[in-house]
């Protein structure tokens, strides 16, 4: 038989501690994690690329690959590492080993294209290799450019983890080399964490869910350790925010439409079954979106809601892209709800100004249409966050152009109501969307009249902002005509993928802006006041008077409203009928009217022009009513009783279902679980304020888990479809919306492939902002009650009584044979690779690949009946489905409803599967399967889990496109789940999976993890064979004609161990059965001739085809007893290839399956068992078995190849037959040195026989022993760090402190010895502190100061301690005394500095951290506090706070960390001294702050930079030389300017900035004081160009650094360090320009700069390194430029710079030029270089200039030529009282105008002077354009003329929104006595202008009824009928008579206090006009028993 090399690797897996593959945890504590990483052997291989270049492609056992397009192609490592929550984490490489190696041309990562193919819904990618990434941008640098980086870091429920990427292999694309770091010692430090995490963590370790412990032990290198540091599991801290605990029903009131609803007594009850009759509707509360809205209830005074009364409120749409409705809760509470005011609007003053018009803003917007918009990107709508893109776009439009149309053109008409002649031009606002990712030139047009060329690209949004030229280009449509809006495509752009992009260009919508005549429609008419030019005092002098017309019922109502909510209602308005004439009937009947009317209102009312004002003018008639009001019962979904580990979040159609799941879960059976079903309205109710959103099951999520009883849930259960059309809009899809038939929404992200990608996936990240899965998630898709019984069925019936049988172990695997598309894997050797490496033996594949398919079917036509492939492979795949099986798999293209271009399966070949009850869970690698939310037909997905008694129990499947490479990754990684670790239940199998995917294959893969989704009930078991068979071969290499000898066995149990990562088995005992044993032998191949002519489907034009002819299998039944097996003995047969075989195992009883396996080899030798051991201290010893076919004859050779630790190289070693074992053991000849390190040994063993055959083992590892360890600890608090800084409150000194522990359980005897430097003490990193190094003092810690954490901690003791209590290293503190002040510092702490202690390595003795100090005690004494940039100086009064506390000053030096305010627009931000825009002030990281007395403030501002804002606003900006007479007049606007500077402070809950008390510091002559001062401190060029190339003279140049640095943006200094000599100028003014391309050598260098768009400036500096070497010896020495740099070398820091009160520093750009590693000089660019030069670690002083510095050393030191730079700058000051702390900042405002304040009492028609009731509401609007301050608001009352009595703020309420201009005041007033009252109300807005109102009123002690009379007398239609009452009526009647007696007319009105009017018509009750004449009018009003009556005269005459 001929018989070829075969090369076959022995994968061993072996237990090692807290150790995987080549990575070891050397320590994992409190401070951080250390890890050795050792590299595997690189594999070196070439790759062409579709006919390209030949490019190289390096890996290793077990790497993955950087994977960002256009980069290069690297391998690269992934861990996954617990650490503490809210700690910040530095990771260091400690030592690497490195080699370099040239000549490589590394494969980029290619681009991939998507392209769609028409009407089959596939996707298809492309590759494009190009080398244009960054790492190509920057040829010289490293890729990656750290060998260490985190790139993922978030939580898995509790634990805190990250995964680090390890890149051993390093790649410089100029030079076409790599660095090989061969080893790499890797810390993880735990720095300061950024806010107090005492409270996060759990004073005793509580393991979570058990699946999830198992979880984390499996899949975290340091697991023990990590677990202590886990958040408390049941902590409400991270819960959402959330209201109180509803105690009683609410009223859910929804609407679709903004305007003014009207919700009255009587329709909650005759529509709704709502009766609030008995309740005091003074009591209402109406809020949306958790906010109070106040309310107008008409008929509210007599606290009864009687059945004429009601709620008047402004309601808005939705917004939403999940529902129709907005929500609106009305609640019945305890106290008094909120109320607008009432303002009387009575139309009396004659001198009233007119308005006839008022500018209309309409906005037009409609959905019709929808795009995934997959170019339009989350870093251009949502800061970069994937999660935030879909709420930060429109993904519904209008309408649009369609790619590849006919049309190229499109209209849209739209009414404009009563347009009103205006000279003020209408404006128009059209917002475009891109459809494709072309260029776009849309011509858009109004009424044929072109408004703009719009020109834009791709996907991106245009907004068209144009004015029209005139008023009358628009039509009226309330004369019959309609306006249209056009688009007409210019360009000739196509999109050849009309699927993906159906068209070229949206509208999504539009706004118009034009003058309008005040003039309802339908009722209803949203106005504003005028705009006005006008200076405040005019206008506050001033009113306005509005006719609003034409209005068909005469029941009117105006209210004024802030754009959100009604904040007054206008009282008194003068309601006046109207004829109209035959023009404003036609008017009526084109607004569409629903009747013609001869009648009309109109409605005047009058208003001070004091503040920009919004109304809206509504009838009865116009008032919206709700779409829909339900009460809402309380909830118990935030009560903390709660427990549950299984969800299901169901809508009430399904509600039944769902209940009947959660009862199957909570038996013994279904699991066990503590269920809990939850309507998912109830969640919109409670968690979502009634709206129909994903957030708000996130936030019910996330509280239940945060708040319910412990451990937290384990699985949730979406119990519906999905849709991206939730709410609808596709009538013919979803007649009804779908939030109401039982859909639960998904959640969508934007994702590279696609654009809008359904994401279930995210409701798991609750812990943590990660995308870590805290829980398992499954959805049941389902869209009618048949679709909810058919699955729950299947589920309960595949669980409660299982069948038993071969099915059990039958996989179905289903391959398609598109290999064609670039960067596919080819599919068929993907999903062979998954049964041969990981999937147990025994499982028995049945292969559907369609390449072999197509291969048969060509072979044998007539075979297969002549069908074609597809039509074959179809029976096969509906055959093997129908079978059934327990697992199933696709691996292919696919899409929605289909799977391959063949279509070899799809949604219709669904309804031919048989029923069965051997339902596989399916795994589709494929794209869109999953794809859920499609509106229409469902996906293959949801139809497999859909069918009746047959399809699938469940599938894991994409929503949207996924790649080969990770579809292929997370297969594998699932199969190893269930095979190697037992996992049965589908939840982990498909989420743990995910997160594995993530750790090996990198955040790549992120996307494709999140679009997984996983089909079915997560908590359901797979039904795998119960018990695993492990058959032993005797003969593991074996010939034909041999024996194959199976020893006896025992059927085993299986459970996995997470701990030993490693399967642990008991036998089964009491298994009776047959047990049905196949050896598996390789066939061979047939080649079969073929004709094409006659395969007329076939393009192949193949003429022969190589079959494999089928595996060779014997087989033999063997009887089982008790769970044992015999022994048995196979022939092996003839006919079979050399290579791996296997024999598999199934047994089967009465109740029980098992199945097993062993694989063998066939003529080749095999690796059996490899074994390491310590023989004593100082060695080790390695054995191996191995077996051939010959035995020991045929093997020809044994290696051991070893890494020695202490020559850090591989060797080999010729292992020789063991004497002392039996046969096939080899042992090494000698034992082996083991390092005293105790370093981890990596060996690897290589098998060779005399055939030519070779086994080779993967690479191992041996740790032989451990040594013990001391190291500094990292403290978890919000301000310490390795090295931590702190005051003690017992000494009233300030500490620096370091926690030290042993990381190894020894004792130690002796102390140990703690040394704190300021600078790093081992600058030559030879193990010794360097002598001169000057220490900050030493700590000694006796041997019997370590303890362990005692039960009780007490502030003494190690902060660790407190920080981490379950940290059980024995700790102790080492302190010195040390203040600093603030600033910047390096701390350093080292551990037996003198080397006293052997350790396991002294390499983490030293730590390190860089202290931000900018804390200090006040209130201990009266003190000044500097910032650290010393531009804000604070003085504290000892007495400001009520103790002594740590306060801390944080500057914010970005614009996007500044608070952003809301209608604030005459502020304008003054740019501080040394930049920056504001301060943080709190105490103890607390909130703002209210201070007991307050504290003055000293901030220091750029004069600079508004000089030069006031030169661009006088147009000088331009003008390189300024005259005098531009100077003084820039220095004049900053005299002015200045006096405007406030110091404001923000306030978050106004969302405004405040401005406190604040002067200007001026100079003796009055003008402002300009000091000098420094600023812009920096390390940076501000140039972005950077050296390109050096060439070298190679007759010879100086050796060694060379300095180059800018004086100017032309010229530059160059320098030269050689060796250890001094700093030399080589050039001092060097000009630079093109000619330094060409090769005229100067001074022995060529140099050439890239280009860039910013200029060099002075102090710009890059360095490079001139070496020299020869090539060979005797060769000549070649001369060249290396390390280009423009970064620091050094890793100091500039401690403190400052200038002292009397500096004469003049204003410069000045550079610190370090001259060596301790030595600077500064120099300015004006001034010069100054004479003394500085010392790194040692004060600087200039006392010429007044200049003090100080530079530290940091851990790496300083070379020549690194530098800071900075700037001396004009600086003025300003002075202001501070009353709180909080952020703050320097504003300029021009606002000189007060607040205007509208003062009233509510409830009756009041005017100054007017009597009121005994208990009157005291009603105020106060209202500036810039917000009020609402703490300034003071209310006073006087009684008879006395001194004013100030009324509590608690007394009143006071209603305002975030962001609001306007402030409503109601109080409700105590019973006063009779008398004489003022009230007296006093504001001011946020800048500090103060306002002052008064009114007058009088309490009467009896009722009277006065002033009665009538206006008009006499009248013509109607007449009004007033008097005063002198407290309120309980009954007053009108009643009108002729003048023979008889009663015509009468009336019941309301009497409330003060001046009441009762209009009359003119007619009587009938509603007939009475004639001519003289009426007599009797009035009647009753106040208990008592009853004043009044007649007068009333006189018709018309």
């Amino acid at each position: 038989m001929h018989r070829s090399l075969v090369h076959v690797t022995f994968f061993l897996f072996v237990f090692l501690p807290i150790s995987f593959a080549a990575v070891q945890v050397i320590e994992s504590d409190q401070s951080g994690v250390t890890i050795n990483f050792d590299l595997p052997s690189p594999k070196f291989s070439k790759i062409q690329p579709e006919q390209r270049s030949t490019y190289d492609l390096i890996s290793y056992i077990g790497s993955s690959f950087t994977s960002k397009p256009g980069n290069p192609q690297v391998p690269t490592s992934k861990l996954m590492l617990g650490v503490p929550p809210e700690t910040e984490l530095r990771v260091t490489t400690l030592w690497k080993k490195t080699q370099t190696r040239q000549g490589f041309r590394i494969l980029p990562t290619p681009y991939k294209t998507l392209r769609s193919e028409a009407n089959n819904g596939f996707e298809s990618s492309q590759a494009e290799w190009r080398e244009d990434g960054s790492a190509y941008q920057k040829p010289d640098s490293l890729y990656p450019q750290r060998p260490v980086k985190i790139v993922s870091d978030g939580y898995i429920r509790s634990q805190r983890i990250i995964i680090l990427e390890i890149h051993p292999i390093q790649y410089i694309p100029s030079k076409r080399s790599i660095q090989i770091h061969s080893q790499i010692r890797i810390r993880i430090q735990f720095q300061n964490p950024t806010t107090f995490a005492n409270t996060y963590h759990s004073t005793s370790y509580h393991e979570d869910n058990k699946l999830f412990e198992l979880r984390l032990q499996d899949q975290l290198l340091n697991y023990e350790q990590a677990k202590s540091w886990r958040i408390q599991s049941n902590k409400a801290l991270r819960a959402p925010r959330i209201q109180d605990t509803q105690l009683s029903p609410r009223h859910k009131i929804l609407l679709e439409k903004t305007g003014i609803y009207r919700v009255t007594s009587k329709n909650l009850k005759n529509k709704w079954g709502i009766d609030l009759s008995a309740e005091d509707p003074r009591n209402f509360h109406l809020r949306n979106n958790n906010m109070e809205i106040p309310l107008y209830i008409h008929g509210e005074e007599d606290g009864h809601f009687g059945q004429d009364d009601y709620i008047q409120f402004l309601g808005h749409n939705a917004r939403n892209r999940y529902t129709r409705w907005n929500v609106y809760w009305l609640s019945i509470e305890p106290k008094r709800g909120k109320r607008i005011a009432e303002i009387d609007a009575t139309p009396v003053d004659p001198t009233a100004k007119s308005v006839p018009s008022f500018r209309s803003n309409i906005y037009f917007e409609e959905d019709h249409l929808h795009s995934n918009l997959q170019h339009v990107l989350p870093e251009n709508v949502s800061q970069g966050d994937k999660h935030a893109w879909f709420a930060s776009i429109e993904s519904w439009f209008w309408t649009g152009i369609r790619n590849g149309g006919d049309l190229n053109q499109m209209y849209l008409e739209f009414p404009l109501y009563d347009l009103a002649s205006s000279f003020n031009q209408p404006k128009i606002l059209v917002n475009l969307q891109g459809g494709t990712p072309l260029d776009h030139e849309i011509l858009v047009s109004i009424n044929d009249i072109r408004i703009d060329l719009a020109e834009w690209s791709s996907q991106d949004t245009l907004s068209i902002n144009k004015n029209l030229r005139l008023w009358d280009d628009l039509k009226d449509a309330s004369k019959g005509e309609l306006n249209a809006i056009s688009l007409a495509r210019i360009d000739s752009t196509v999109e050849d993928d009309t699927t993906r992009y159906p068209y070229h260009v949206y509208i999504n919508s539009f706004e118009i802006e034009y003058t309008r005549l005040l003039k309802a429609v339908k009722d209803y008419l949203m106005f504003s006041s005028p705009q006005s030019q006008d200076s405040h005092e005019v206008r506050v002098r001033r009113k306005l008077k509005y006719t609003i017309q034409t209005f068909l019922s005469p029941k009117i109502e105006i209210f004024e409203h802030d754009g959100k909510q009604l904040t007054a209602k206008m009282k008194n308005p003068h309601i006046q009928k109207i004829i109209l004439d035959r023009q404003e009937q036609k008017r009526l009947l084109h607004i569409e009217e629903d009747l013609p009317t001869e009648i009309a209102y109109d409605a005047t009312f009058q208003a001070p022009d004091s503040h920009d004002a919004k109304f809206v003018a509504v009838s009865s008639v116009g008032v919206l009513s709700p779409y829909n009001v339900e009460t809402v019962q309380p909830s118990d979904l935030r009560s903390s009783t709660n427990i549950a580990d299984y969800i299901v979040i169901v809508h009430p159609v399904y509600l039944e279902y769902a209940q009947e799941l959660a009862a199957w879960r909570s038996t013994t059976k279904g699991g066990g679980h503590r269920t809990k079903v939850v309507d998912v309205t109830e969640i919109y109710n409670v968690f979502g304020d009634g709206i129909a959103t994903p957030k708000a099951i996130k936030d019910f999520l996330s509280y239940a888990y945060y708040n319910w009883q412990s451990p937290a849930f384990s699985y949730v259960v979406l119990f519906g479809d999905g849709t991206w059309d939730f709410r609808g809009i596709d009538k013919e899809t979803y007649p009804e919306p779908p939030e109401t038939t039982g859909y639960i929404p998904t959640h969508y992200i934007w994702s590279q492939s696609f654009g809008q990608t359904s994401v279930d996936h995210w409701y798991t990240t609750i812990s943590g902002i990660d995308e870590l899965p805290d829980f398992y998630i499954g959805r049941i898709s389902v869209e009618t009650d048949l679709h909810a019984r058919s699955i729950i069925d299947k589920i309960i019936n595949y669980e409660s009584n299982p069948p038993k049988g071969e099915w059990q172990r039958k996989i179905i695997s289903i391959a398609d044979d598109e290999v064609s598309n670039s960067g596919d894997f080819i599919f068929k050797k993907s999903l062979k690779a998954v049964e041969e490496s990981h999937t147990l033996l025994g499982y028995e594949t049945t292969r559907i690949f369609l390449e072999d398919v197509i291969k048969k079917v060509k072979a044998n036509p007539s075979g297969y009946n002549n069908e074609l492939p597809r039509r074959v492979a179809k029976d096969m795949v509906i055959d093997a489905l129908s079978e059934g099986g327990v697992i199933a798999q696709y691996a292919g293209h696919g899409g929605r409803i289909v799977w391959t271009h063949e279509a070899i399966f799809d949604n219709n070949s669904v309804d031919l599967l048989d029923e069965t009850n051997h339902l596989p869970f399916m795994l589709v690698l494929s794209c869109y399967n999953g794809y859920f939310d499609a509106p229409g037909e469902p996906s293959l997905a949801e139809r497999l889990l859909r069918r009746n008694k047959g399809g699938i129990i469940g599938m894991l499947s994409a929503s949207r496109l996924t790649y080969g490479s990770g579809n292929d990754a997370l297969n594998r990684i699932i199969f190893d789940a269930i095979f190697k670790r037992n996992v049965r239940e589908i939840g982990p199998l498909a989420m743990d999976s995910k997160v594995e995917l993530l750790t090996t294959e990198g955040t790549g893969q992120i996307d494709v993890m999140m679009a997984y989704t996983l089909f079915g009930d997560p908590a359901m078991r797979l039904n795998m064979a119960d018990y695993e068979i492990r058959p032993t071969i005797e003969t593991r290499t074996v010939a034909t004609g041999q024996n194959l000898k199976v020893k006896s066995g025992t059927i085993m149990r299986v459970n996995y161990d997470p701990q030993q990562k490693r399967k642990i088995y008991t036998p089964v005992t009491d298994f009776n059965g047959t047990l049905q044993l196949k050896a598996i032998f390789p066939g061979t191949y047939q080649t079969v001739q073929i004709n094409p002519e006659e395969i007329d489907w076939d393009d192949s034009k193949e003429t022969e085809i190589d079959l494999y002819k089928g595996d060779v299998i014997i087989e033999q039944k063997i009887t089982i007893q008790n769970g044992k097996y015999p022994a048995t003995m196979l022939t092996v047969p003839d006919g079979i290839r050399e290579g791996q075989a296997h024999i598999e195992c199934y047994a089967s009883s009465t109740n029980a399956t098992a199945v097993g396996g062993a694989s063998f080899s066939v003529f080749s030798p095999k690796i059996l068992d490899i074994q390491a051991k310590l023989i004593n201290d100082k060695n080790f010893s390695v054995s191996v078995q191995v077996s051939d076919e010959l035995n020991s004859k045929g093997i020809k050779s044994v290696i051991l190849e070893w890494r020695d630790p202490l020559k850090y190289r591989w060797q080999e070693v010729a292992m020789e037959p063991d004497t002392n074992r039996k046969m096939g053991w080899y042992i090494v000849p000698s034992t082996l040195k083991v390092p005293e390190s105790g370093e981890a040994i990596r060996y690897q063993i290589s098998v060779s026989d005399i055939d030519g055959y070779e086994a080779i083992s993967d690479i191992l590892e041996f740790r032989p022993f451990v040594l013990p360890n001391l190291k500094s600890v990292n403290v978890q608090s919000s301000s310490e760090s390795l090295i931590y800084y702190d005051f003690s409150k017992s000494k009233k000194i300030w500490e620096l402190n370091a926690d030290i522990e042993q990381t190894e359980p020894f004792e130690l005897a002796q102390e140990v010895e703690i040394a704190f430097y300021s600078s790093n003490p081992d600058r030559n990193k030879d193990g010794i502190i360097d002598p001169d190094i000057a220490e900050l003092g030493r700590a000694y810690i006796p041997s019997t100061a370590w303890r362990k954490r005692p039960k009780s901690v007490e502030e003494s003791m190690p902060r660790a301690f407190r920080e981490n209590p379950l940290n059980t290293n024995l700790i102790a503190t080492a302190k010195i005394q040390h203040e600093f002040a603030f600033g910047q510092y390096e701390a350093y702490v080292c551990v037996d500095p003198d080397n006293k202690i052997k350790e396991i390595s002294k390499d983490d003795n030293i730590g390190y951290g860089q202290l931000t100090i900018e804390s200090t005690i006040i209130g201990n004494v009266d003190k000044r506090v500097f910032s650290r940039d010393n531009v804000l100086n604070l003085r504290f009064p000892k007495s400001s706070i009520a103790q002594p506390n740590i306060l801390t000053v944080t500057k914010i030096n970005d614009d996007k960390q500044l608070p952003k305010t809301i209608q604030q627009d005459s502020l304008n931000e003054i740019k501080l001294a040394n930049q920056g825009n504001a301060y943080h002030i709190v105490l103890n990281n607390g909130q703002n702050t209210q201070l007991l007395q307050p504290i003055t403030a000293e901030v220091n501002y750029d004069v600079e930079a508004i000089k030069e804002q006031i030169q661009t606003d006088l147009a000088l900006d331009e003008i390189r030389q300024l005259s005098p007479d531009q100077i003084e007049a820039i220095n004049a606007g900053l005299q002015l300017q200045a006096e405007e500077i406030g110091l404001y402070i923000w306030r978050d809950d106004l969302q405004k900035w405040l401005r406190q008390p604040t002067e200007t510091i001026k100079a003796a002559n009055g003008q402002v004081q300009i000091k000098t001062a420094v600023s812009n401190l920096n390390t940076s060029n501000q140039s972005d160009r950077v050296i390109s190339s050096v060439k070298v003279d190679q007759n010879g140049v100086k050796v060694g650094s060379w300095i180059v640095m800018f004086t100017s943006p032309t010229t530059y200094r160059l320098m030269v360090r050689e060796n250890n000599h001094p700093l030399e100028i080589v050039d001092p003014n060097r000009f630079f320009s093109q000619a330094d391309v060409d090769t005229n050598f100067k001074d022995g260098l060529a140099i050439t700069f890239t280009p860039g768009q910013k200029k060099f400036q002075f102090g710009d500096v890059l360095t490079f390194q001139v070496q020299k070497s020869n090539l060979q010896e005797g060769t000549a020495t070649r001369y060249h430029a290396v390390s280009f740099q423009y970064n620091n070398d050094g890793s100091g820091i500039l401690q403190y710079i400052q200038t002292g009160r009397k500096t004469n520093m003049p204003e410069d750009q000045w550079i610190i030029l370090f001259l060596d590693a301790d030595t600077f000089q500064i120099e300015g660019q004006r001034t010069g270089t100054l004479a003394k030069k500085g010392v790194v670690g040692k004060p600087y002083s200039n006392t010429d200039l007044d200049l003090h510095l100080q530079i530290n050393a940091g851990d790496i030191e300083f070379s020549a030529g690194d530098r800071f730079r900075f700037e001396t700058q004009s600086i003025g000051t300003i002075q202001a009282e501070l009353s709180q702390l909080g952020t703050i900042a320097l504003m300029r405002s021009d606002d000189t105008i007060s607040p205007d304040i509208q003062l009233t009492i509510s409830k009756q028609n009041f005017s100054d002077g007017d009597p009121v009731s005994k208990e009157p509401i005291i009603q105020a609007t106060i209202s500036d354009n810039n917000g009020v301050n609402p703490e300034s608001i003071q209310l006073e009352l006087s009684h008879n003329s006395r001194n004013f009595d100030t009324i509590s703020e608690k007394n009143y309420d006071l209603s305002y929104r975030q962001g609001t201009n306007q402030i409503i005041l109601n109080y409700p007033s105590p019973q006063l006595d009779p008398g004489g009252y003022q009230v007296r109300l006093t504001a001011k807005d946020l800048d500090g202008n103060q306002a002052n109102a008064k009114t007058e009123f009088q309490v009467l002690k009896n009722f009277q009824m006065l002033k009665v009379m009538n206006y008009p007398n006499p009248f013509k239609r109607d007449t009004t009928i007033t008097c005063e009452l002198t407290m309120p009526a309980d009954k007053m009647t009108v009643q009108i008579y002729t003048i023979s007696g008889r009663m015509i007319w009468r009336e019941e009105v309301n009497a409330n206090a003060g001046f009441v009017m009762i209009p009359w018509e003119g007619r009587d009750s009938d509603g007939k006009k009475v004639s001519n004449g003289v009426y007599y009018c009797k009035i009647n009003s009753t106040v208990g028993e008592k009853v004043e009556s009044e007649i007068i005269k009333i006189m018709k005459l018309e």
